[in-house]
Parts: structure tokens; C-alpha cells; sequence
């Protein structure tokens, strides 16, 4: 499943000597646009090089500071949170009391990381995701332009979607440094730290823009929560050993967690570069507002429709990404004119008769079966269709992360040793990992499935629409992994 993708350049340089952002307005329109840069590049490079200094200066400063890296690494979530009733204890734990005005900062941003955490009603806003955390990242930048007084300083972007640098950038690879062990984190799987790929032992095609494929927004299978629960939910499982980046509690302690974030913002960038349409920003949703701190420590309330355009933010990419090809079997499914297919058509589904499939140490095998024929859902692949075929796994759930991951793979031969040319993706556990688990913290995750359909007509398999789970190692003890629902459908 190799992607047919490749950055396209994007026009425009970073203007000189920038002053800070006012993120809640937009920026004039003569204004140059601010650009990020690859972690690899010679401009990006330049930009760790600030950053590593700066986070150096912010773990330095009083944890009461909002500045500080403790009080921007607990806005996300903080260590031992597993609800937004967590937040009272854990500031008056820091501050003594709630009444000063840090303190009732704390209250406000602390753990407030979208969606991990339900509001009071019990809600899971997954449509916050992505505007959430790029108000969380273009305000870190704002606070290390001033930390640093480079007024022109960029958040590099790690681009890990291109094989070649799915490895962690060095800068974050060096302990002893005087610079750069401000970065460094010992919380990583071993081959993380090692320098080695975090797709190690599976295929580079674990990282990929699949979710670009989604022309809808929101909702469980649209692209904000593919995004969320797939290629986002993998570099934090991948990354982390079940602390640090896989652990929504403490994956924002760790210097890497910005760079990721900074490339998942990119990815929703290029995926309106498409011409993919955000939900109305005038709307009770669009006029959601958070709390943040700016560059200067002061209280600032953006709306989520202030920050969907990032244009009006006067911030762009020096490149940008595509989705894989289109042309695919899975939507001519049902012997339908792929135009024909809706959006969210369910063309396969394992029948569980309402029972889990509970994941262990062992692979798991199910079967996926058609709601029409067999031939009809694996016909011949039409160009140009409207529809990408999607496994859509629903209901995962887990008592906290189980600190594993489980690789997918579709009509596996029975007996054969798992193989890339059936890997679809990972199921993942790092949206569990803050301890809420069965009921309404389970998640559900899509991962693309059309190039191994093709395959698998291609080679007439038609009776062998299985699904294997293999486990990366063995769950930790108590947390019952499960996956409530395994479909086949066409977005």
C-alpha cells in the first residue's frame, strides 16, 4: 500500500522579525504568512535549535507560571487525570488554592485537551479535535517567541508520512547535549530512542494521509476522527512505551508531542487545500470558546471558528500532502456505479451478535461478511470513484491503554505469517490511555482497505474476507482490550 503521495511545495517565505500573533483575529492581508518548516530541513533544523533553548528556559520557570512547561504540558491533560473532575484537586495539589489569578488559569486550561475527556453532560466532542489542538500549538509558539525573543521562531513539523523520516529528528535523540537534552525523554519505546523508524517492526505504510480520503468532516466516520484515532493515535502509540507519548496524561511533556501535533495541523491544512469544507464556523459549535495563554501569559478566549481558516491566521506550510489514489475496487461495490455508492454505505460486517471480540496476547482471526455477494464486493477495480473502502472498527474499548498495539490485516492466508501486502493499519489504544475505558470512552478507528481489496480480486479470494489482529507484545494486566464491531464501509 505504498501512497501516491508527495509534498507539494507551497509559494511564500517566513516574514522577518514578526511580532506576536494575536490568535483570536485574523491577520491583515498584506501581512506576509508566517511558514513551518520541516523538522529537516536547514530552516526547520534552525527552528529545533530555538525551540530546544526554549523549552530549556520554560522547564526552568516556577510550574506556576503559565509560561511554564509544566502549566502548557498539564493544559492537555496531567498525570493522573482520567476526568475533568481531576482538575480542582490537581491545582489546589500545585498552587495551595484556586483563588489567585494562576490559579484560576489552571482551572480554566488544565486538562482540556479535545476529546479525551467528556464534558459534565458526558459528551465526547470529537469534532474539537483538530481545532482544539491547534489553538494549543499556535499558542505554545506564540510563548516561545517571546521565551526565546526570536519573534520570527516556526514550529517545525515532524513528516513522518514520508518513510525517510519516520525516525525522531536527532535533536530529540541527545541526552548529554547542552542544548538539546532539553528535548530528549527517556518515556520512548527503546527503538525510538535508538533512533530507529517508530514503525519498527511493521510496515512504513503504518504513517500514511489515508484519512485525506474523507470528504466529510465530522461525526465517527469522518475525517477529523480518522485523523484522531488513526495516523495521530499511531505516532503517540508508536512513539511512547505506554508512558510519555502513549499516555494522553504525559504526551505533552515530552518535546515531541509538538512537532507531531504541528504535522497533524498540517494534514488538516492540506486536506482543505483540497477543497474539503470545515463545519460552519457560525454555529454553537463554530462559537465554542477555550482558554489559553498567549506569549505575554495573558488569558485569551479563541472561538473554534476563529482558528478554522488558517489563512486569516496568517500561518501556512512550506509543503503541503495528498491523499493516495482514488481508483479502487471497494467502490464498485454492491455492482453500483461508484457515484451511486452513499457515503457511510456498509458493504461488509462481522456478525458478533452483539458479543465483543476480545483481544489477548494471541492474533485474533474474524471473518467480515458481505451484505450482498462476495463477487460484487470485490468487483474490479473503476477509476476515478467517488467512494474509498474503509474498514471501520467500532466500540474499542480498554481499561486504560494496554500499552500494545494490534496490526490489521485483510484475507491474510490462513497459516501465513503476517505479511505487508494485507497490513491495512493499527488498531491503537492511545485516546483509552488516560483510564476512561468501557461505555462511552470506547473510540472507534477507520483504516483503508481498497488497495488490499484489489488484491485480493486479483487473485479470485473472494471466501477469504478475513480480519487478523496481531498484538505487538502482551497487554498490560486488568486492561481488557475489546472491539465491539468490524464493518466494511464506503466513505
Amino acid at each position: 500500500m505504498r501512497l501516491s503521495r508527495r509534498s507539494v511545495l507551497a509559494g511564500g517565505s517566513a516574514a522577518a522579525a514578526l511580532g506576536l500573533l494575536d490568535l483570536t483575529a485574523p491577520r491583515a492581508a498584506a501581512q506576509m504568512p508566517i511558514v513551518r518548516y520541516s523538522a529537516t530541513s536547514t530552516q526547520g533544523r534552525r527552528m529545533l535549535a530555538i525551540y530546544a533553548d526554549a523549552v530549556g528556559k520554560m522547564m526552568r520557570l516556577d510550574q506556576r507560571d503559565p509560561r511554564s512547561w509544566t502549566f502548557q504540558w498539564y493544559t492537555h491533560s496531567f498525570p493522573g487525570q482520567t476526568s475533568i473532575q481531576d482538575i480542582p484537586a490537581m491545582v489546589r495539589r500545585v498552587y495551595g488554592e484556586t483563588t489567585s489569578p494562576n490559579a484560576q488559569l489552571a482551572l480554566a486550561m488544565w486538562g482540556t485537551c479535545q476529546p479525551h475527556y467528556p464534558t459534565s453532560s458526558g459528551q465526547y466532542l470529537i469534532d474539537n479535535f483538530l481545532p482544539w489542538h491547534r489553538m494549543y500549538v499556535n499558542y505554545l509558539e506564540d510563548i516561545i517567541r517571546v521565551i526565546s525573543n526570536q519573534p520570527s521562531f516556526t514550529l517545525p513539523y515532524w513528516d513522518y508520512t514520508n518513510p525517510s523520516y519516520q525516525a525522531l529528528p536527532p535533536e530529540f535523540l541527545r541526552p548529554n547535549d547542552a542544548l538539546y537534552r532539553a528535548l530528549y525523554r527517556s518515556q520512548r519505546n527503546s527503538y525510538s530512542n535508538e533512533g530507529k523508524p517508530i514503525t519498527t517492526g511493521r510496515p512504513s505504510s503504518a504513517l500514511n494521509t489515508d484519512s485525506m480520503l474523507i470528504r466529510t468532516y465530522g461525526g465517527s466516520k469522518g475525517f477529523c476522527n480518522t485523523l484522531d484515532n488513526g495516523l495521530h493515535g499511531r505516532v503517540h502509540d508508536y512513539t511512547g512505551n505506554g508512558n510519555g507519548m502513549g499516555s494522553v496524561p504525559t504526551a505533552a511533556g515530552d518535546p515531541v508531542f509538538w512537532i507531531h501535533h504541528c504535522n497533524i495541523d498540517r494534514v488538516w491544512a492540506s486536506w482543505n487545500r483540497l477543497g474539503n469544507q470545515n463545519p460552519s464556523g457560525d454555529s454553537d459549535w463554530g462559537r465554542t470558546q477555550y482558554t489559553f495563554v498567549n506569549g505575554r501569559g495573558q488569558r485569551v478566549t479563541p472561538t473554534i471558528a476563529s482558528v478554522l481558516n488558517l489563512n486569516n491566521l496568517g500561518i501556512s506550510y512550506d509543503a503541503y500532502l495528498l491523499p493516495p489514489g482514488r481508483a479502487a475496487s471497494g467502490s464498485a461495490l454492491l455492482s453500483a456505479t461508484p457515484s451511486m455508492v452513499p457515503s457511510g454505505a456498509v458493504l461488509a460486517k462481522a456478525d458478533t451478535v452483539g458479543a465483543a471480540i476480545t483481544l489477548a496476547d494471541k492474533p485474533v482471526v474474524t471473518t467480515v461478511k458481505p451484505v450482498e455477494s462476495r463477487s460484487s464486493l470485490l468487483a474490479a477495480a473503476k477509476p476515478n470513484s467517488e467512494r474509498a473502502v474503509f474498514l471501520s472498527i467500532g466500540n474499542i474499548t480498554s481499561h486504560g491503554g494496554p500499552g500494545i498495539v494490534y496490526d490489521v490485516y485483510l484475507g491474510l492466508p490462513q497459516g501465513a505469517p503476517p505479511t505487508e501486502d494485507y497490513f491495512v493499519g493499527s488498531v491503537g489504544f492511545f485516546a483509552l490511555s488516560a483510564g476512561h475505558g468501557h461505555g462511552p470512552g470506547a473510540v472507534s478507528q477507520n483504516l483503508y482497505v481498497t488497495p488490499v481489496l484489489d488484491k485480493l480480486a486479483s487473485e479470485n479470494r473472494s471466501d477469504e474476507l478475513t480480519v487478523t489482529l496481531v498484538p505487538s507484545g502482551k497487554p498490560k494486566d486488568g486492561t481488557a482490550p475489546q472491539i465491539g464491531s468490524l464493518e466494511l464501509v464506503a466513505l
